[in-house]
């Protein structure tokens, strides 16, 4: 079963009884609920995370084990990682180490079947959440000034796939 996790908070970083009352509430076997105290941060991280996944598994059109496989994989994955890094760190959420040390793990994984699910929206040829993240990360990193060239890419792809599906479904 894959990683199943629930995290919520207040904007404020408190810890509310109707926080602490939700997580007991979700609190159910095989599911991780945790109410957290930096829900801003954690947020920003999910953010980083998700997309640097979409945007090199799109981009490659290939899992994470598949872009190591090839070379200068990895290192494009980490590129786009650190671009991403630096547009949460300018909006004031640098990422952690723990976050950066499961990410490196996550993203090194040799083999690894890992894609993004806006890859497997690609791939049904179903409409992309591409501007809601890609797109908005991107947007937020031309406010900040930061330079996001494997991210525009990515950002530029997917939506070239989705100029392509709107003119085939007529």
């Amino acid at each position: 079963m894959a990683n199943q996790t629930i995290v919520f908070g207040e904007t404020n970083g408190a810890l509310s009884e109707r926080a602490l009352a939700l997580e007991t509430l979700l609190h159910v076997p095989g599911i991780d609920v945790r109410a957290s105290e930096a829900i801003m941060q954690d947020m920003w991280e999910k953010f980083v995370q998700l997309s640097t996944l979409a945007g090199i598994t799109c981009l490659m059109r290939a899992s994470i084990g598949d872009i190591l496989a090839v070379p200068n994989g990895e290192q494009s994955i980490f590129r786009l990682f650190a671009e991403c890094c630096a547009v949460a760190t300018a909006s004031g959420f640098e990422p952690r180490a723990p976050f950066i040390e499961f990410d490196r793990k996550l993203f090194t994984t040799l083999d690894s079947p890992l894609k993004a699910s806006m890859l497997r929206d690609i791939e049904r040829g179903s409409v992309t959440e591409a501007e809601h993240i890609l797109g908005d990360m991107a947007n937020r990193a031309r406010t900040l000034g930061i330079d996001t060239p494997l991210l525009d890419l990515a950002r530029a792809h997917v939506a070239a796939y989705e100029v392509g599906r709107r003119r085939a479904a007529g």
